[in-house]
């Protein structure tokens, strides 16, 4: 077994770093998180209004009640449809087993979509902490957290 020749950054970053590093992530996922369960609780005609959520949001969101109250993968109930990306509409499905208001279904849609955007942005950190660094990992996320 050979010894990679350019060994990885984070072997090389050790000690109090890392703790200041791990401390500031959190905070920048915590104002992230914070940011996006406000919004989700903002009256969905406010949230069309900003436009928070772009049409094909919309668009899935109805695809998804459609789905959910059996109707099969279709918008209007009239014509099918496969021109979406399926793990999100059936990520968006079980929210509207539990509820037939798109309103409320909106706010957890932008819900869930927060907390995957969370996860996303720790996994953007520690890959870039590995090949990278601490200091372009931490600056890489700061940026993703204000997109």
């Amino acid at each position: 077994m050979s010894v990679p020749r350019f060994p990885l950054r984070s072997d090389r970053t050790r000690g109090p770093s890392r703790l200041v590093a791990a401390v500031l992530l959190c905070g920048m996922v915590g104002f992230f998180v914070v940011q996006g369960f406000r919004v989700a609780s903002v009256p969905a005609e406010k949230i069309a209004a900003w436009n928070v959520v772009i049409d094909d949001g919309f668009y899935y969101l109805q695809l998804s009640r459609n789905i959910a109250r059996g109707h099969g993968s279709t918008f209007d109930r009239v014509n099918p449809t496969n021109g979406y990306q399926p793990l999100w509409a059936a990520m968006l499905v079980p929210i509207f087993w539990g509820t037939d208001d798109p309103a409320v279904g909106l706010a957890a849609a932008l819900i869930l979509a927060t907390l995957l955007g969370a996860m996303a942005i720790i996994l953007f950190y520690l890959a870039l902490l590995r090949l990278a660094g601490i200091a372009p990992a931490l600056l890489a996320s700061a940026l993703f957290c204000l997109n």
